[in-house]
């Protein structure tokens, strides 16, 4: 029996709630646009970080300077990187025709979160529960930094 996960189609979606080929050719525009301005920025934001690594001289000063701004440089590259692909996935679904369905519970993504998120994979209610079910990354490597500093000052209070 295969256990895989079922792929979304808009076939069983009534035509109101699907997105109209205008609204899908409209959404690909807006992508292709934002990967366009994503992948410039991390073309400048790359050749800022190799010019950086180049000139590190300079007093201690200048160079944590320079440490840190290549820090911040790697983040922004990271970022770009994640939300490239979460814009080349969404433009595959269009493609194949899941775009605009939670990859959850297959309804359809409301039209207004995609045009505030037009690579959404999941609607509101689902990405919730998820979200509610997992917590945030964030909260979790929080509570974690907590609970170390709980535990160290447990530790010193025993001594």
């Amino acid at each position: 029996m295969n256990m895989a996960k079922k792929k979304p189609s808009g076939r069983n979606i009534p035509a109101a709630k699907r997105l109209s080929k205008k609204e899908l050719n409209e959404t690909r525009q807006r992508l292709l646009e934002r990967r366009s301005v994503l992948l410039s920025g991390a073309k400048q934001e790359y050749t800022a970080v190799h010019a950086r690594e180049k000139g590190l001289q300079g007093d201690s000063f200048d160079v944590a300077q320079e440490v840190a701004d290549e820090s911040v440089s790697r983040g922004i590259l990271a970022t770009a990187e994640e939300e490239v692909g979460q814009i080349n996935a969404a433009l595959e679904r269009i493609d194949n025709g899941a775009y605009g369905l939670c990859e959850v519970c297959t309804q359809p993504i409301p039209k207004e979160r995609l045009k505030i998120v037009p690579y959404a994979t999941m609607c509101v209610k689902c990405k919730s529960e998820l979200e509610g079910e997992n917590g945030s990354a964030l909260d979790s490597y929080n509570l974690g930094i907590i609970d170390d500093i709980e535990d160290d000052e447990a530790a010193e209070d025993e001594t």
